[in-house]
């Protein structure tokens, strides 16, 4: 994805383009919907222009310079602004089953066990929410281990 997306901010510079804009030319419509891709996967929906509108809205684009020129004022800070679009399906087009299990350590901890692997969704986080909300594990003592086949192995 870093690849793919910093090719398309070379590309739009030497077309003389806003990045965002080169994105937007090659968004799928939502009028296209479903699209079927040439790897047979198949969006059944999606507005992916509007979705980079609203980031670029409430991330301030337009006053990012003013923001990148008062932290060089006040600190000698440098900032940077960038965007990347990409959609991902992380267990391929068909997920039959994912293990987990709980441990109950002799130590009064907690681990859970799980055979997928997050990047970036907050699983720990929402593993170790359930077992305080389901078991009343206190949340320090709840260990998340994932993705480790030596320990789970699908």
């Amino acid at each position: 994805t870093y690849v793919i997306e910093r090719l398309i901010d070379m590309a739009a510079g030497e077309l003389g383009i806003a990045p965002g804009e080169l994105r937007r030319r090659n968004y799928i419509l939502p009028e296209a919907m479903p699209y079927t891709t040439v790897f047979d996967m198949t969006y059944d929906s999606g507005e992916f222009a509007r979705n980079m509108d609203d980031a670029v809205a409430l991330a301030d684009w337009q006053g990012f310079a003013a923001r990148r020129d008062e932290s060089r004022r006040i600190g000698g800070k440098l900032r940077g602004i960038g965007m990347a679009y990409y959609i991902d399906t992380t267990g391929g087009p068909v997920v039959d089953s994912e293990d987990a299990a709980i441990h109950f350590e002799s130590d009064g901890t907690v681990t859970v066990l799980s055979g997928c692997q997050a990047s970036g969704q907050g699983h720990e986080t929402a593993y170790a929410q359930l077992v305080v909300e389901r078991l009343d594990v206190p949340f320090d003592k709840i260990n998340v281990h994932q993705g480790d086949t030596l320990e789970i192995p699908i």
